[in-house]
């Protein structure tokens, strides 16, 4: 590695290298250039839209790429200081690497269009279906490809909203009482009933019941056939599945805490204090022994893989609980292009538990007692992305490590990108639950 020559600071165009005649290097100059240019400054006017969770607020580009600015160059530094012990005679340009690849984060998003995803949907409508159609001859005679306006895709989300709600598994607010069981410190009202529950393998659905712990958490597999692998998850039509994915459950409260004038006869809701919790619906009475008790929006998500019922395309989808009508699918897709899905679960071994992930192995690999132990303390998420379309010009031969599975590209024209993120799940001991 010549670190001289990678870490130059000589810029195109430029015939001669000049000697810098300034205090601030050509690396620094760049970061401010980008400060001070047009396309960074018009990222204000781009807001990052999605589906927020609990309080967070809606970032500009502008401010999310300063944000991503500033621990890019703590990173950057921290490699910098890391290869100057390890080649005390190498680059003089290794300090620089903080100012590099802060100017990097800063130019990051400065391609994406305005109202996030779905800006990116209008794009490839224009260019697939509208007057964009004229100028596909013209591009690819010019040598471009045609097909990144086809796919236009930016950065997704999906994962983030799904991380988030693992990462929230089993919070229920104010209340300490354990197991999350019925009659056992939580009551229920007689309104919490499901049309179309989503049950597990244990028959356990959204609510509570007498015959054990509530499942805040569980992970099923869908095999070969399209079956779920030891049963349960009838909410999801057999056609609706994707083979050889995982499919998520997750039980938590959402959101800060609620006032009477808040709630809405499309949810269910938990009323905490410290030592009971009842569920019920608006409209019925909170009993009059709880005194000053906490209001939270109670939910079971579902994530899964399903194929597009009009393309075929995979893609990932969401289902929420609302009374009366159960389990449903939130409109349209939460992410499309999803091929595989695969959580593997962080445990800590330790003789006394410290805190520390030792293995992270499949759910099915996981034992009762651990679980019951508290022992489920992490989770990784590996998420397969596909294109949405097939490319004349490219050959996929990879093979792509999603968790512990291989994935194949089978030598097809889709281009696949793999994501992976790791949770701390935050209350290992109250989703003990979450075990066979």
């Amino acid at each position: 590695m010549n670190w001289n020559q990678l870490l130059s600071g000589k810029r195109f165009g430029m015939e001669e290298y000049h000697e810098r005649k300034h205090e601030r290097t050509d690396f620094q100059r760049d970061y401010d250039r980008l400060i001070f240019s047009s396309p960074f400054r018009r990222l204000q006017n781009k807001t990052q839209v999605f589906p927020l969770p609990g309080s967070i607020f809606v970032h500009n580009r502008l401010t999310h790429s300063l944000e991503v600015s500033c621990v890019g160059r703590s990173l950057g530094n921290n490699v910098a200081k890391g290869l100057m012990l390890k080649y005390p005679d190498g680059s003089v340009n290794f300090p620089e690497i903080g100012s590099i690849v802060s100017a990097a984060c800063l130019a990051h998003d400065m391609g994406n269009p305005p109202f996030g995803h779905s800006g990116e949907r209008a794009i490839s409508a224009y260019f697939a279906e509208g007057n964009g159609k004229k100028l596909q001859e013209k591009i690819l005679n010019e040598g471009g490809r045609y097909e990144d306006f086809l796919h236009f895709e930016g950065n997704a989300n999906a994962m983030r909203l799904l991380t988030q709600d693992l990462k929230w598994a089993g919070f229920w607010g104010d209340y300490t009482g354990s197991p999350m069981t019925k009659d056992l410190g939580i009551t229920l009202s007689s309104g919490t009933t499901v049309a179309k529950d989503c049950l597990d393998d244990l028959d356990r659905g959204s609510f509570p019941t007498s015959t054990g712990s509530l499942r805040s958490f569980w992970v099923a597999h869908i095999d070969g056939n399209r079956t779920v692998i030891g049963g349960g998850l009838d909410c999801i039509d057999v056609g609706d599945r994707i083979a050889n994915s995982d499919v998520v459950s997750i039980k938590r409260l959402v959101g800060n805490s609620l006032e009477s004038k808040d709630l809405v006869t499309t949810r269910f809701y938990l009323a905490t204090t410290t030592q009971s919790a009842y569920l019920f619906k608006k409209g019925e009475a909170i009993p009059g022994t709880m005194i000053n008790p906490q209001l939270w929006e109670y939910q079971h998500f579902i994530y899964y893989l399903s194929p597009n019922s009009k393309n075929g395309n995979p893609e990932l989808r969401k289902r929420y609980l609302t009374p009366g009508g159960g389990s449903l699918l939130i409109g349209g897709a939460m992410a499309e292009g999803i091929e595989q899905m695969r959580i593997l679960l962080g445990v800590d071994d330790s003789l006394v538990p410290d805190g520390e992930i030792d293995r992270y192995v499949a759910t099915n690999n996981v034992t009762g007692q651990e679980w019951s132990e508290g022992r489920v303390i992490a989770a990784r998420v590996f998420v397969l992305v596909r294109s949405l379309q097939v490319s004349s010009r490219y050959v996929n031969n990879n093979t792509y490590q999603v968790g512990d599975i291989q994935v194949p590209g089978n030598g097809d024209g889709y281009r696949r990108l793999l994501l992976e993120s790791s949770v701390s799940l935050r209350n290992p001991a109250v989703i003990a639950g979450g075990g066979k």
